[in-house]
């Protein structure tokens, strides 16, 4: 007896919806689809730049002695004065600055550092700000907003973009004088934003540290160097301090030196 192909397809169907394997069979495929529905989109929203927190990061970076003339206030003791003189002379301890611009051009700037801390509202900034040393105490992150005018596309800047961008944080934040910058494309900004945080007092050191393990009693102290690059690490899964290519010694205490290295990390570069 001979059987039509429609027939056979028929049997066959009968048989594997008798087994349960048609339920499975369906299940599959559908999770299948779903995967490859979700990867399409994850793909096209790389490729298009469909990504609605996708912005760009500055660093800003002079090698004026912002931070000495603060630390010297710290102390009367005239060996711990001498000692950063002489600190000053073999290692430019310079000042960094960080900003995060959104894809609708907002920008929050941030320069975290002097004057040491005058609010202090937790325990340990607090401690720091009663009880300042050279080495640790707390000091001041002072945050502005504004706008640069145009939006990054698919979290990119041109290079001309890119400086007039370094230019308008550096009139945001109030800094001065010959400034490198380095700006970092394609930046989850709201995970950077996040990092700088609002206004207010933070724990700073001049080697950048992390101590924790007692109950409310965490200190994470950063210099403005290391400050702005944790900035950027934060909406970038490519940057860490060994992007720069430096010692860790000499890039947590002299955060000038940082100048030196971001041509050859960040997506634009040059001096304003």
């Amino acid at each position: 007896m001979k059987i039509t192909k429609r027939e056979l397809k028929n049997l066959i169907y009968e048989n594997l919806k008798q087994e349960g394997l048609v339920d499975d069979i369906a299940g599959a495929a559908s999770g299948a689809y779903d995967s490859v529905k979700g990867a399409a989109s994850s793909a096209y929203d790389y490729v298009t730049g469909d990504d609605e927190d996708l912005g760009v990061g500055i660093i800003l970076v002079t090698d004026a002695d912002v931070l000495g003339v603060e630390l010297k206030k710290l102390t009367s003791h005239k060996q711990a004065s001498e000692y950063l003189d002489k600190l000053g002379k073999f290692i430019p301890t310079g000042h960094a600055y960080v900003g995060v611009i959104d894809p609708k051009g907002n920008m929050t700037g941030c320069n975290f550092g002097p004057p040491v801390c005058k609010n202090p509202k937790g325990i340990i900034d607090s401690v720091l700000s009663a009880n300042p040393v050279p080495i640790m105490t707390s000091m001041t992150k002072h945050v502005k907003k504004g706008n640069v005018g145009f939006r990054p596309k698919n979290g990119e800047l041109t290079a001309q973009q890119a400086k007039k961008a370094a230019k308008y944080l550096r009139d945001l934040i109030g800094a001065s004088g010959k400034l490198t910058y380095g700006v970092f494309n394609e930046l989850d900004s709201k995970s950077a934003i996040d990092e700088i945080g609002g206004a207010g007092c933070k724990a700073y050191s001049i080697f950048p540290v992390g101590l924790g393990g007692l109950e409310d009693f965490d200190i994470d102290a950063d210099n403005c160097g290391s400050f702005a690059v944790d900035v950027i690490q934060a909406g970038s899964s490519y940057f860490s301090f060994r992007n720069l290519g430096l010692g860790m010694t000499e890039l947590l205490t002299a955060p000038y030196l940082m100048a030196r290295a971001l041509p050859g990390v960040a997506n634009h570069a040059g001096t304003i």
